[in-house]
């Protein structure tokens, strides 16, 4: 909600406003400015006057003709919708060039909405959900349209200048008015002309995921609260009735009691004016106690604006003068309310220094530090029993229950009245709001409008000081839900741990299946697939103890085949899958069905049963194109079989067969815009390319999986930098490789692919050494091969310890040392698949064959012998001492 700028002049700030203007007209200058509280008092933050700096700024940027504005502020819920606001940034832009136009943006956006209007009208069934990759594309197709911008505006030398303010509504979930998940707030959607200017109560948490490395971005300023001369400058402005105090000890004194922060001195010229109280009668206030008794002077103002404030404060969320009319018909207070028109209160309310009007409407704003000290000071000692309150907060969910008078309002409106009327249950009865509290999120949850669940969540968890141990566990559980649905399984994790340190043994148990659930999935989301695996597992037993929900069961078992799948245990895998397959065989599942038969496919073409894994496919080729022909499913699922038959034919050596079927699907994917899919089958025929030696052609398949990943899907982004990588390094371009791997891992890194961050560091390490730069392949094969015992991904410990045995066997004095590598790479090979062990010996027998000397091939063999023997692999494991025995019989009579 846009608020009306106070027709008074400005004081003070000529520091920051200097400030501004320098950074504003310089190029160089970090595109990122942003004022926060100097103070470190979180009872003193706020109420120093940030907003008002940030309106100067926007008027002083204004007066530019090549500079647009913007201003956002996170206090409104409106602005905390990513599309909302992306929406707004794209009309300032087309205000600030107004010949531009944005089709991709518009078409798919009217997409969108065109779904939302039918789900809303009931013409297709439920709610639709907010798929990431719906707003992935959405952000892919601004970026399309911002890039034919972007001349334009360099042209012209136009700038954007976006101003957020309140940021710290949204500090610790920035990502929140993002549209991709792949970039960080805030997002210029690849615009080179867009500079940011916020304002937070606190200073930018450098640790913090958004803004880790970035420190570069952004020119950060402390705002101390106003000085001695400012605190004059604005009594002598504003105050109508009173001079500013003369006398030096009187201007300390003053001083000292509103502590320079412009909101108090503001609430002292709101008293002088209102002449509720002399200056020489507030002075005798004592300095302790000034807080404490400044502020409940907003009782004593004109009756009924004293109560249109209380009434603002506990009301929160949103106040109108429709609302206010309805509560001054329902509640009764303890003394009478006196008429007053609705223009007279219009005009009287934006007078006093801490209320903000709409640009539009008839809607208010008390600024949201004065709604605390309202509520503490005010409210609790006028109502300590909270009965008036609780009347008000019924009231005013009656209001924001009631379905709109006119034309539908927009999704963004529904989710306000949800969150209002969540607010004010929560107030009136905890258990009852906890109730509804819980089913507005997991809806939210179910259709992934990971946006709306956070604000839910925030509102719940502001009431945690009067909850029962039970409902603050709950809290815990759901904000582990929303981390895992927010991608950041290692804070779900934590706040997981908190609740199985300090819990209500009762709740315990109800909900030790959810708890499982969550630790399953996020250690399944972090690649760390043994304690996925445990989790899961016991997620399984409970399931099939209480012999319900199929569907979560055959799920289940899908989920731990992949797991298997992953660590190389391919018969596990199909074993797992099969048991899925069976449950989902049901006419109501049988797009899952299909599904399961893909996956099993991807499993016997690891083991090379490609006459398997071709069966498989088709079928569920087949069952998908009926489903299509049915309308059940969309055509990607076709191309998604299409990619797999691609696979197989890939790893079967059928190169001109494998690049037909991934052309067939980069044509489906193409035809749908999906540009998740794209990138995945860009990568497949960059392999292609790989394959043949055709470097050129897999350079340009793998840059654009790059591009079309950077919007949908930051594993497919990861892997496009390591195959890259991987080109350059064939092509013995060292360096340019080296660059592409440290991306991929920083990449990685971000995002907590720990599995990606192995692998690609692992290319690193072999570039590094190709290189001759020892100590930095030192450094990281160490952190490396530390990463990778972590997580027990015995298939990166293999290549890590192939990748070493490879470089000493190279060096003619340190053979006995490589085969020391070579027999621990078959040690995780044997522990992560069979058919990748049998590999191994075969090349640890190829390298054998290579020495000249008998003398060290039977060193070597004692060796590798005593190395199997040491870690108990040779009962299960027997086949590398054969292979050995086999050798020495052949070599060494």
């Amino acid at each position: 909600m846009e608020t009306q700028e106070k027709s008074s002049n400005f004081i003070g700030r000529k520091q920051e406003t200097e400030l501004f203007t320098q950074w504003l007209q310089q190029p160089d200058a970090p595109w990122i400015l942003y004022f926060h509280d100097k103070t470190q008092n979180p009872e003193k933050k706020g109420g120093i006057g940030k907003t008002w700096l940030l309106r100067q700024c926007a008027k002083a940027a204004s007066k530019h003709a090549n500079i647009g504005v913007l201003m956002i502020d996170f206090f409104s819920v409106d602005n905390r919708d990513r599309l909302f606001l992306a929406e707004k940034i794209v009309l300032a832009f087309h205000d600030l060039y107004p010949r531009w136009d944005y089709p991709a943006f518009a078409r798919i956006r009217e997409q969108y909405y065109s779904k939302k209007m039918e789900s809303a009208q009931g013409s297709v069934s439920g709610d639709i959900a907010e798929d990431e990759t719906t707003f992935t594309a959405i952000a892919a197709a601004l970026v399309e349209d911002m890039q034919r911008l972007e001349p334009l505006l360099a042209e012209e030398q136009k700038t954007l200048l976006v101003i957020f303010d309140t940021f710290e509504v949204i500090e610790d979930n920035p990502i929140i008015a993002v549209l991709r998940r792949s970039q960080t707030f805030p997002d210029t959607y690849s615009s080179s002309h867009m500079k940011i200017l916020m304002a937070g109560r606190n200073r930018l948490n450098w640790n913090h995921p958004n803004w880790r490395g970035r420190q570069q971005e952004v020119q950060s300023v402390a705002l101390p609260p106003f000085n001695e001369k400012e605190m004059l400058d604005y009594i002598d402005a504003e105050a109508i009735y009173s001079h500013p105090p003369q006398d030096e000890q009187q201007i300390a004194a003053l001083y000292k009691r509103t502590e320079g922060r412009p909101i108090m001195i503001g609430l002292v010229v709101d008293v002088l004016n209102n002449r509720i109280q002399s200056l020489d009668k507030l002075m005798t206030i004592a300095e302790q106690h000034f807080e404490e008794r400044l502020i409940p002077q907003i009782n004593k103002l004109e009756n009924p604006i004293n109560w249109v404030i209380l009434f603002m404060a506990h009301a929160y969320h949103h106040f109108n003068l429709t609302l206010l009319e309805q509560l001054l018909d329902q509640i009764e207070p303890p003394e009478p309310i006196r008429h007053m028109s609705r223009e007279e209160i219009a005009r009287k309310l934006p007078r006093l220094s801490f209320v903000r009007q709409a640009s539009t409407g008839d809607s208010f704003v008390l600024h949201d530090e004065m709604r605390r000290l309202v509520v503490k000071y005010c409210w609790d000692r006028l109502d300590p029993d909270k009965r008036l309150r609780k009347d008000i907060s019924r009231s005013i969910i009656t209001y924001y229950s009631q379905p709109p008078t006119t034309e539908p309002q927009n999704e963004a409106w529904q989710q306000l009245c949800d969150l209002v009327i969540l607010h004010h249950s929560l107030f009136i009865d905890l258990e009852g709001g906890f109730k509804y509290f819980k089913a507005r999120f997991q809806m939210a949850r179910r259709l992934r409008k990971r946006v709306f669940a956070r604000l839910l969540f925030q509102e719940v968890q502001s009431f945690t000081s009067a909850m029962s141990l039970a409902q603050r566990n709950e809290t815990r559980l759901a904000e582990a839900q929303l981390l895992l649905l927010e991608d950041a399984p290692d804070d779900a994790l934590t706040v997981l741990d908190l609740i199985i340190t300090d819990h209500d043994q009762q709740w315990y148990a109800d909900n030790y299946y959810e708890i499982l659930s969550q630790q399953g999935q996020c250690y399944y989301r972090k690649n760390i697939w043994s304690e996925a695996e445990n989790h899961l597992k016991e997620c399984l037993n409970i399931i099939t103890e209480r012999n319900d929900n199929q569907d979560l069961r055959a799920g289940l078992l899908n989920r731990l085949g992949y797991i298997e799948r992953r660590r190389g245990h391919f018969d596990e895998a199909l074993n797992y899958y099969q048991q899925s397959a069976d449950l989902f065989k049901t006419p109501e599942t049988m797009h899952n069905y299909a599904d399961t038969l893909n996956n099993m496919s991807f499993v016997y073409r690891y083991q090379g049963k490609f006459d398997e894994a071709l069966l498989h496919c088709k079928i569920a080729w087949r069952i998908r194109w009926q489903l299509f022909q049915k309308g059940g499913i969309g055509e990607i699922e076709i191309g998604r079989s299409l990619s797999t038959l691609g696979a197989i034919y890939l790893s079967a050596k059928d190169i001109a067969e494998a690049e037909n079927r991934f052309q067939a699907a980069y044509e489906i994917y193409t035809r749908t815009n999906s540009k998740r899919d794209i990138a995945a089958v860009c990568h497949r025929l960059g392999q292609v390319q790989f394959e043949r030696k055709n470097f050129v052609e897999a350079l340009t398949w793998f840059s654009q999986a790059q591009q079309m990943a950077i919007e949908s899907n930051v594993e497919f982004y990861i892997t496009s930098l390591i195959w890259q990588g991987r080109v350059y390094r064939e092509q013995q371009q060292l360096e340019a490789a080296q660059s592409f791997f440290e991306r991929a891992i920083d990449r990685a890194l971000r995002v907590a692919d720990n599995y990606q961050q192995v692998e690609a560091s692992i290319y690193l390490a072999g570039c590094l050494a190709a290189q001759g730069k020892q100590a930095e392949y030192q450094k990281t094969l160490s952190e490396v091969e530390r990463n990778a015992n972590e997580r027990n991904y015995y298939d990166l410990l293999a290549r890590i310890e192939f990748l070493q045995g490879d470089l000493l066997y190279h060096q003619k004095d340190s053979i006995r040392s490589a085969f020391q590598h070579f027999a621990a790479y078959c040690r995780y090979m044997a522990l992560y698949n069979h058919g990748e062990y049998d590999d191994a010996i075969q090349r640890l027998v190829d390298a054998l064959l290579g020495i000249s000397s008998q003398e060290e091939t039977k060193l070597i063999l004692q060796d590798i012998t005593s190395y199997w023997k040491e870690h108990g692999l040779d009962a299960q494991y027997p086949e590398l001492l054969a292979a050995s025995e086999e050798v020495r019989e052949l070599l060494l009579q």
